[in-house]
């Protein structure tokens, strides 16, 4: 309920506000009567990093984490109001895979994927070259699927889902024209979500796997992220 009165309370002040400014610059860039939006926000993730507690007890080696992914927010919308409000839809897309190797006499290596999908309306605001982008999720899951290994093969292979999903996303940006119709520039997002149930499943290990249950506290995560935005009108 939180995040839905801020969702309206936004909704409100966008809708108060004057036109005129964002009017006349979109009809200087050539977009007056452009109706359908496009923004695509994109940065890539990469992670590296030593894990202190894998160690070889003998040469004293450390382990080393590393690997590389994306994270994507997609939107595709309209805008009307004297183009300057746009309403839409936008998903979000995150995946990074890491792996560890395996350590003699240490911890056993391990290779970790992290996917997340977030799914919601989303209402906007153009003025200038600056816009702000809200999003209200209504649907989303997180996985973390964890394998570990050793030198004789797979040792476990655990994936822990989490659903129910409920979160905002606010995007601030400022763009620079590349052709008619696209601009490119960096945006600063911010993003709330939680997630009320979970699941697990073990490879060959009932005891350690379970059902869709209701978590006694939600599983959540704020952060606040830098990114690039190529944004087009159709």
């Amino acid at each position: 309920m939180k995040h839905l009165a801020v969702f309206f309370a936004t909704l409100f002040i966008l809708a108060t506000m004057n036109p005129a400014v964002a009017l006349a610059d979109q009809r200087g860039r050539g977009y007056a009567g452009l109706g359908i939006y496009f923004d695509e926000t994109f940065f890539p993730v990469y992670v590296k990093e030593n894990d202190t507690t894998s160690v070889n007890t003998v040469s004293s080696v450390t382990a080393t984490e590393s690997g590389l992914g994306f994270n994507t927010y997609t939107t595709l919308g309209y805008v009307f109001w004297h183009n300057s409000v746009i309403f839409g839809l936008t998903y979000n897309a995150y995946s990074l895979t890491t792996k560890r190797p395996n350590i003699v006499d240490g911890d056993t290596g391990k290779k970790e994927t992290t996917t997340e999908s977030m799914l919601g309306p989303t209402l906007g605001w153009l003025n200038g070259r600056f816009r702000t982008l809200i999003t209200y999720f209504v649907k989303g899951e997180k996985k973390l699927r964890t394998i570990d290994f050793d030198e004789t093969g797979t040792q476990g292979d655990k994936t822990i889902t989490n659903t129910d999903m409920l979160g905002f996303q606010i995007s601030i940006g400022y763009t620079f024209a590349l052709w008619r119709g696209f601009e490119v520039g960096p945006s600063l997002n911010y993003v709330s979500v939680k997630y009320k149930k979970q699941k697990a499943y073990k490879v060959n290990s009932p005891a350690e796997s379970y059902d869709e249950i209701i978590l006694d506290s939600p599983y959540m995560h704020d952060e606040i992220k830098p990114m690039i935005s190529l944004t087009g009108r159709f």
